[in-house]
């Protein structure tokens, strides 16, 4: 049958040009159009939006039901008020062409935008962030992770630079104590070498002197003596200076350690796909919901034409 005439109607753009044996067959809906506010002091939303919607009649005692309504990819200046040359028509219910039925139906449209098309967003307690209008869940995660990598790479910064201030701190107290125990080489180094000096002089003295023991000689064996007893105390000391360097050593790689530990939780302590996220519903106002028009409409189909 041809479009009915006598009421304003809109129709859905074609997508698809029909092929060879094939022909446009235009269903009737009912569409709807409404600019919707959407306001929340709380999470600093001030959003507006339009909304086109399509809703198929049903049988029954309920003709429309807006729950079943399916928002449209469509621009309302893109709604045709002509068909395609040649187009058909199918039926339509009788209710959709009732001119007193759009009182019923702009009130429960209006109804149904403010209790069930909420704008939800998404909520990410970690981070205290919310979705922006419009971003899908998949990419509310990605932004999400891209938050977290650049926390991250915040945090390491921070932890590189009070780790650098520690290394520093312990990098010097390391080159003192090598220093430390270079000097104290080489004073036991000449100790060794005094004291072997010493005692070759006084074991000579005594064989070279006239008296096998005198009081010089007395003297030179009583200086070597402590001499060496100096050797054996700078020993000690170069050993002490070593295992404080080794101490230190020890500390600067257990710092090295505990770095890398703390960086390795920070890289792996975020995954954006896993962590949890709550649906924030912001309801509409009914008085933030304009009805622009609630129409009979229809939607392009492609079917096959039957030869006659």
């Amino acid at each position: 049958p041809p479009m009915p005439t006598g009421q304003k109607s809109y129709l859905l753009p074609l997508r698809q040009r029909p092929g060879p044996g094939e022909a446009v067959i235009y269903r009737p809906c009912l569409l709807a159009a409404a600019d919707v506010s959407y306001h929340s002091a709380r999470h600093k939303l001030d959003h507006s939006e339009r909304l086109l919607l399509a809703v198929e009649p049903q049988d029954g005692p309920v003709t429309l039901d807006w729950s079943t309504a399916r928002p449209l990819a469509v621009a309302v200046e893109d709604l045709r008020r002509k068909g395609e040359a040649g187009a058909r028509y199918a039926p339509c219910p009788a209710a959709l062409l009732k001119p007193a039925a759009k009182t019923h139906w702009n009130r429960d449209l209006l109804r149904h935008i403010r209790t069930e098309r909420p704008l939800t967003l998404w909520h990410c307690a970690e981070f205290k962030l919310l979705s922006a209008p419009g971003e899908t869940e998949a990419e509310f995660r990605i932004r999400l992770q891209q938050t977290a990598s650049e926390q991250r790479d915040r945090e390491i910064a921070k932890l590189r630079k009070r780790y650098d201030t520690k290394l520093k701190k312990m990098d010097a107290q390391l080159l003192r104590a090598q220093q430390a125990v270079e000097r104290e080489a080489d004073q036991s180094r000449q100790s060794k070498v005094d004291a072997a000096l010493s005692f070759g002089g006084a074991l000579l003295g005594a064989f070279l002197g006239r008296k096998t023991v005198s009081a010089t000689n007395v003297r030179r064996v009583g200086a070597a003596t402590r001499r060496a007893g100096r050797v054996r105390q700078q020993a000690a000391d170069v050993d002490r200076a070593r295992e404080r360097e080794a101490l230190l050593q020890e500390q600067v790689a257990a710092l090295g350690r505990e770095f890398e530990a703390e960086v390795d939780r920070l890289e792996s302590g975020f995954d954006a796909q896993q962590v949890e996220l709550a649906e924030v519903p912001v309801r509409a106002k009914s008085s933030d919901i304009q009805v622009h028009f609630v129409t009979l409409g229809w939607q392009p189909t492609i079917g096959l034409v039957l030869p006659a």
